[in-house]
Formats: C-alpha cells, structure tokens, sequence
C-alpha cells in the first residue's frame, strides 16, 4: 500500500518534471523550513517542509531529487525526525556528525553534470544563496530561483491562512523612543552610507522601527511584515485587517503609508522604477534572494542591518523593561513560597521592598511577583498534610547552585530543596520532585 508519504512526493516529482515553472526538468527541490523574513519559527502558513516530510522540528532543510527525499537537521532533533519521518521513503541526513555531507556537497556529488537545483527565492538569503550558487557552479549545477513555491501547489486549499491576529501599540512608556526619534537615527545611518532606500525585512526589526507588536508566530511578538524607508517617504506592507483605526491614524499621522503584506514584491519594483537610476537600495545579506532579483545589481548596496545594529543598543526604559521582565519570568518559574510565612518568602519581601526603594522594579511589577507567588504556593503545597499545617512555621530550605532562561523555560538546579516544620521535626516534603 502507498503511503501518504509517498504520494506527496510522487506528486511533487511529476510537477518538477513538468517544466510549467521552469523551462528545464528541476532535479533537485530544496525546502527549507523558514519563511521570507528568515524566521526559525514560523507561522502554520510557511510550514511547507512539515508539510511535505511530516517533521515538525523547527530546524532542517528537505530536498527531493528524482530518487531520493532527505532530510537534514541537527542533533536537536534526530530522535523526533526518526519517529516523524516514513523510513520507507525518506532519509534521515544527521547534520554535523561524521561522514555526513552538507547539502550542497551532497548534491554536488550526487547530482550529474548541468543538473538544474531549484528553490524558493524567498526563502534563501542573498549570503547563502551566493554560496549555493558558486558551490553549485564548481560541479556544473545551477541553482535556479523557482518563483513559484511547488509544495504551495500541492497544499493547495488546505493550506493555512496568514495569520490574523491584531497588531498592538508598544507605548513609549516601554520603548523609551518614538518612531520619529527612530527613523531620525535610521536615516543617519543610511546618510552614512551613502544609501537612498532602507528595505527592513526582519520582522522584530519592523516591530521595533514602528512601536508596534503582534502574535504572527507563537512565542515571538512579531507580525508579519515589510518596510522601504526612504528620505521621503515610509512605506509598511502588513496585513491591513490587523491594524485598527486608531494605530493607522496614528502611523498616518507619522506621514508612514499602509500597504498590503502580499503587495510587497510588487510595490518594491513600482518603487524601484520610480527613482533615479542613480539611487542605492541598502539591505543585509540575510534579506531573502528574491529582493535581490528586484534591485539592479549596480543600485544594491549590502550593508550590515542597520535596524539590527540601532535596536542592539538598549535605552534606560528598554534596560529597565528588561530586567522587570527577567524578575517576572524568575520568579514566575521558580517555586518560592509566601503564603506560610517561610524563610524565604520574607526574604522575597524584604528583597522587593529594597528593589521598590531604589526603583529597580515598580509597584505593580513587584504586587505581580507577590500574586504569582500566592499561586504557587496554594498549587504545590495542596496536601492534605500540608493542609494541616496551616498555622505553623514551615521552613524553606535549598541551595540554588545556578540557573538559566531558554526558549521561556527557566531551569533551576538547587540541592536538598525542602519545607519542614519547626513544631513537628519528623515532616518533610521534598519541593524538587
């Protein structure tokens, strides 16, 4: 019986064999897991190599060749993809261990003479796609610029909608600098180069340029987007249904025009035509290749982000936002205790009313970490034992050896974590397990 493995990726060589979106047979598919931004995570809509290999990670790159269908990722994952992957037509390509090949050495070895490699421009960056193509032409490949995405055509109808989740104002009492104050800096770094046009394609930088917020990819307050920045104009491409009256009045009040996400590659070349021929477009390396094909060769400039760099350098109120952030998530996610009047729960008192004192952390900052703190406790000592207990002393006791915040997961390492009773020696629960 064929799998469904097997028959996406039958379908997907007939369309490579077509030649209905490249004049030659495509030999070789690469599919990699992000999206035009060059985001590691992406939104369901970009998950075309989940959807092709049934691999969910969130690092690795799929390519398809007449025979074969690889997948390679790192060491992350090796166990997930094993488990994910159809064995009876896939490979698993364990990137970084010995004796396996990098992508473009194995199909530089694998592939014949003038085999043509083809790939989703918008989802390469300029640096890598400048590597590929010059690893590529060594062995007497090409790599071709597939403009149409062939797992689009067979996801068809079923593929996820981009998402609509509304964009949110970042007030200024938490960016610390308004979007004028910004674009003033931008501008002086793109005097400094010599540059007439700024194409922002990260979408945290975007965030960040316009005060603006969202929740296009789970767990990072991005939105979908693009910009143009030039010395007399402002151009945002975003989804126009997630802004709401009140933040376009507020942008168009900044003299910034709204235009479409999808409109983007094609507001690019009106903008291009429409200016001197003398003019200098500036993006980063990691902008994807398909801008690349849009802007003469002789009018780009690739410069380090500019964006990037300006957003590197924190002001007071982000460095403050920082740290009151890392407070909430700290003690957010270790298990401290108030509620019975332990050790250290008045000594988390005592350090929030000196961290109060001396402005490290606001009020309503430190009544949170107070609240969070109630809630743990009433979770974790609901036993009936505990229960018993209510009125007498208990004591907190541990050593925290270190700690260490990924991915919004803190991971504390302490030794002989414990609560006892000053009245009753013979209890003890052990909070580690």
């Amino acid at each position: 019986m064929t799998s469904p493995s097997s028959i996406l990726l039958n379908n997907l060589r007939q369309l490579m064999k077509s030649k209905q979106y490249f004049n030659d047979i495509i030999h070789a598919y690469i599919i990699p897991t992000t999206d035009p931004h060059r985001n590691e995570y992406v939104a369901d809509r970009f998950k075309r190599r989940e959807f092709i290999s049934q691999f969910t990670g969130s690092n690795g790159t799929a390519v398809i060749t007449d025979k074969e269908a690889l997948l390679w990722t790192d060491g992350r994952y090796f166990l997930q993809a094993e488990n994910e992957l159809d064995s009876t037509c896939w490979k698993l390509m364990r990137d970084g261990t010995k004796d396996v090949l990098s992508i473009t050495k194995w199909l530089s070895r694998n592939l014949e003479k003038n085999s043509f490699i083809g790939c989703d421009p918008q989802l390469i960056s300029i640096n890598e796609w400048q590597e590929w193509e010059k690893t590529f032409e060594q062995s007497d490949k090409q790599l071709v610029p597939i403009h149409k995405n062939l797992i689009d055509i067979l996801w068809d109808k079923q593929r996820p909608e981009l998402p609509n989740n509304p964009i949110w104002k970042h007030e200024l009492e938490f960016a610390g600098a308004s979007i004028s104050e910004k674009l003033s800096k931008v501008r002086s770094k793109m005097s400094e180069y010599q540059v007439n046009h700024l194409i922002v394609h990260r979408t945290d930088d975007v965030a960040w340029l316009f005060n603006l917020r969202g929740a296009d990819i789970p767990c990072n307050p991005v939105f979908l987007s693009f910009s143009i920045v030039s010395f007399d104009s402002i151009k945002l491409f975003v989804d126009l249904n997630k802004l709401s009256d009140t933040l376009k009045k507020d942008l168009e009040n900044e003299n910034i025009s709204i235009y479409s996400y999808d409109s983007f590659y094609e507001q690019l070349k009106k903008h291009v035509h429409s200016q001197q021929s003398s003019d200098k477009f500036c993006t980063s390396s990691s902008c994807n290749h398909a801008v690349e094909t849009i802007i003469p060769k002789k009018q780009l400039v690739l410069q380090d982000d500019i964006v990037y760099e300006l957003k590197a350098v924190k002001n007071d109120c982000e460095i403050q936002g920082m740290k009151q952030a890392h407070y909430i998530v700290f003690f957010n996610g270790a298990y401290l205790i108030k509620q019975v009047h332990t050790t250290i729960g008045l000594a988390l008192e005592d350090t929030l009313r000196e961290f109060l004192r001396r402005q490290i952390l606001t009020s309503r900052v430190v009544h949170y970490i107070l609240g969070v703190f109630d809630y743990i406790i009433n979770q974790k000592l609901n036993s009936q034992s505990v229960k018993e207990r209510k009125g007498t002393n208990l004591i907190f006791k541990g050593h925290l050896r270190s700690y260490r915040g990924c991915d919004q997961v803190w991971t504390l390492l302490s030794d002989s974590l414990t609560l006892t009773s000053n009245t009753d020696p013979s209890w003890k629960t052990n909070l580690t397990d």
